[in-house]
């Protein structure tokens, strides 16, 4: 079987989608642990097709109404998958997303000319990369905004090696700008993948100065990108145009909040300009190390002006903004694309000579890391706590502290979302800025609406407690969902602790939980455990 046959080469990865895919499904009901941006994304999608909604866990206080998405199209389609697929939709489009990623983004390194056992390598390499597997596994649409984004350097790609006469060349650029367009629709942060398209059009470009005879050829890759762009901005905008009228000012400081900390005990914390944004990411990227080091010894050695371009460009952007680890995952291609092209001369490899052998060693180690990291220690991880973390804890906790009904309901914690959903229950969470925690402030003003507040043991304390009695909400016991529950994480970090924060998977991830009624409510059964 020769891997550099096509027909073999996508049999080949196919074998290894269906066998990762089949990993990462088996233990999809309990790893990760419910996580807050799959519950977000869902909610955005829920109140664009239902905008009269009076209810949402991203409820932006100072507007008083749910949070509005404008790029819209990834998350309505998550809210599609829950309503067809049940709660475990949202994670199984997710894992497709990433599959597919994985998937254009090797037919673009073979358009770039690597070596097909580079290409297959590289795409085991990102696809089972440790920082981007937590964000697809939560339900995260990271995969289909790169997916999209790697469609539109593929078209690109496809104009530079073929004439530039006829209809076919065009069509190629003008789908590339309509890719891009779908690709920040689906999820914003594709914009940090737009210094590789725009490298990819550049490249274009200046093919088309080279072969032109006037400043006519040569602008029209460009004219055609943008136009492409720009009729599918304009077609995506048109179902959410009146709310684009009516709520300018709140979609502008939704998008606002993303793109900054957090007060945290009452300090805004800063990492525009500061060496914060460069510290955690260095963190971040500890868990890629090996990727990591082989793309600045590519950077070095081959010199690839355009890719270092985009890349220090993409980086400038994310330490600028905000820095963390469902954006720095968007520095992935960048490396990849690095890496590639310092083995662009696969075929020259040997043991033979230190340079060569150093390229061997970093091929093995660069595959076997997130193999070990992804496959084997996250799923060792997922199958010791199968019975703890399992979802219907949330279902029969929901029923028996609150019960159906159409009750609105504070939860900090919202791993209770698709429950509540199933039962009938207005939900609350205010839509803050990234890191930052529950205040006295925002819950005074969600307190009026409310019947019920389910407190995690983690956000308790007595100004709450206080301020819920004073306006009516008292405590009505504590609920467990185990008969011991987890003990607190010890002040020393070490590498297990490491992988659980990383993958989301903690036994005994859920609760104790305190259920504070409105009084008219306190007379309920409550499924109270010691």
């Amino acid at each position: 079987m020769r891997i550099n046959s096509r027909r073999y080469f996508w049999k080949i990865w196919m074998i290894f989608v269906f066998i990762i895919a089949t990993i990462f499904f088996t233990v999809l009901d309990y790893a990760p642990f419910l996580h807050i941006d799959e519950f977000t994304i869902v909610d955005l999608g829920r109140t664009i097709l239902n905008p009269r909604s009076d209810w949402s866990i991203t409820w932006m206080i100072s507007e008083n109404h749910p949070a509005i998405n404008v790029f819209y199209l990834g998350a309505v389609f998550q809210e599609l998958t829950l309503q067809a697929l049940g709660e475990y939709g949202p994670r199984i489009s997710g894992i497709i997303g990433a599959l597919v990623a994985a998937t254009v983004l090797m037919a673009w390194l073979l358009k770039r000319r690597t070596p097909h056992k580079i290409v297959l390598i590289l795409g085991l390499v990102f696809l089972l990369d440790p920082i981007f597997v937590q964000a697809y596994t939560v339900g995260r649409l990271d995969g289909w905004a790169m997916a999209f984004c790697f469609l539109s350097c593929l078209s690109l790609r496809q104009d530079i090696y073929r004439s530039f006469t006829g209809l076919r060349s065009k069509l190629f650029i003008v789908f590339a700008g309509i890719a891009a367009a779908l690709a920040i629709f689906i999820w914003p942060s594709a914009a940090l993948l737009y210094p590789l398209i725009l490298m990819e059009l550049f490249l274009v470009t200046k093919k088309y100065r080279l072969e032109g005879k006037n400043i006519k050829n040569t602008l029209r890759p460009s004219i055609l990108f943008s136009f492409g762009a720009l009729l599918a901005v304009i077609l995506l905008t048109i179902p959410i145009a009146s709310l684009l009228k009516s709520s300018l000012s709140s979609i502008l400081d939704g998008i606002l909040l993303n793109l900054h900390y957090g007060a945290a005990n009452g300090v805004e914390q800063q990492s525009f300009l500061s060496s914060d944004g460069i510290i955690t990411l260095l963190r971040i990227l500890k868990f890629s190390p090996f990727l990591v080091i082989l793309a600045l010894t590519a950077a070095v050695i081959k010199r690839n002006s355009e890719l270092i371009v985009a890349g220090i460009l993409a980086t400038m952007v994310i330490v600028l903004s905000l820095v963390y680890l469902n954006r720095v995952l968007y520095l992935i291609p960048y490396m990849i694309l690095l890496v590639a092209a310092f083995y662009s001369n696969y075929y020259k490899l040997s043991w033979k000579s230190g340079a060569s052998s150093f390229k061997i060693i970093g091929l093995i180690l660069l595959l076997i890391w997130p193999i070990s990291i992804s496959i084997i220690g996250r799923t060792t991880l997922a199958v010791q706590i199968r019975n703890e973390d399992n979802r219907k804890l949330m279902h029969l906790a929901a029923k028996e502290m609150i019960g159906p009904g159409n009750y609105s309901v504070y939860l900090p914690g919202p791993e209770f979302y698709y429950a509540g959903r199933a039962l009938g229950w207005k939900m609350y969470r205010p839509y803050a800025a990234f890191g930052d925690t529950l205040s006295s402030a925002m819950l005074k003003e969600m307190i009026p609406k409310l019947d019920y507040v389910i407190m995690p043991e983690w956000e308790e304390d007595k100004v709450f407690d206080s301020l819920l009695t004073k306006k009516g909400i008292v405590g009505n016991g504590w609920y467990a969902l185990y008969e011991k529950q987890a003990q607190p994480q010890t002040v020393k970090t070490t590498n297990l602790h490491r992988l659980r924060n990383l993958f989301f998977i903690h036994p005994k991830a859920y609760g104790p939980y305190k259920l504070y009624a409105r009084r008219k409510n306190t007379g309920l059964q409550i499924g109270q455990r010691d």
